[in-house]
């Protein structure tokens, strides 16, 4: 049923909204809070393993369900 539904313009149109979504959410998370460094000096805002995760995320996203 989900790959029927898939198929169909609103199916894709949410789909996409979906998809918009949960990178928004997961880049919100990312940005969230800044990891390492002293007292906030010289941390950063996105972790490497976060911008791994991010690309990854992405990635799958942008691959058609087959």
């Amino acid at each position: 049923m989900a790959r029927r539904h898939a198929t169909t313009p609103g199916g894709r149109k949410w789909i996409a909204h979906y998809r918009e979504w949960l990178l928004t959410a997961a880049q919100r998370a990312a940005d969230a809070a800044k990891e390492g460094g002293f007292l906030g000096f010289r941390a950063e805002r996105v972790s490497e393993g976060e911008r791994r995760m991010l690309d990854k995320l992405r990635e799958v996203l942008a691959t058609p369900a087959g």
